[in-house]
């Protein structure tokens, strides 16, 4: 008597690999896509908060001739800000930092967001800084300031973020 061979269904091994290969294909894929999206949210949120920033700034010297240059002056400003956008780092501990003219006539704002993108606002607008100057380091604070608007120097004790968020940041 003939035996009775029964057909057996399911996948090899060759298909069920190739199967995983294409979904961790498509996995690459949507997380590199997904982490450029999330680093252009932050952008645009440190772009925000520059450009709201710029205006207070702009209504601080309408009402007293002149910009913010202190820490008092900054707690006066109504500033909110997304601090989860913000690039922080141990060895480079400033973030946001206001920079004004000796004689507070300009400012520029610096920040770094998480993309690492080097960003400044000043009455002209938010624009990116894109030169050599370095503006990480300890002390990154005074070249974000020289390197955004010339013969400028930090708010003293006003970056935004100095080993913590300070209160005028609200955020």
């Amino acid at each position: 008597m003939m035996g009775i061979y029964k057909k057996q269904t399911g996948f090899t091994i060759v298909e069920l690999l190739i199967v995983i290969v294409i979904i961790g294909i498509l996995a690459a894929i949507t997380i590199v896509a997904y982490n450029g999206i999330q680093n252009r949210s932050n952008d645009a949120s440190v772009q925000s908060d520059l450009a709201n920033l710029s205006k207070q700034f702009g209504l601080f010297y309408a009402n007293n001739g002149v910009y913010p240059s202190t820490t008092a002056d900054l707690a006066v400003l109504d500033v909110r800000i997304n601090k989860d956008a913000y690039w922080i780092d141990a060895a480079s501990p400033f973030n946001l930092v206001p920079c004004v003219s000796s004689t507070a006539q300009e400012y520029s704002i610096a920040a770094i967001p998480l993309s690492g993108k080097r960003l400044y606002a000043t009455s002209g607008g938010v624009r990116e800084y894109t030169g050599a100057t370095a503006w990480t380091g300890a002390a990154n604070y005074g070249p974000m300031c020289a390197s955004t608007l010339s013969g400028s120097s930090p708010i003293s004790g006003g970056s935004g973020y100095g080993s913590g968020w300070r209160t005028w940041t609200n955020g």
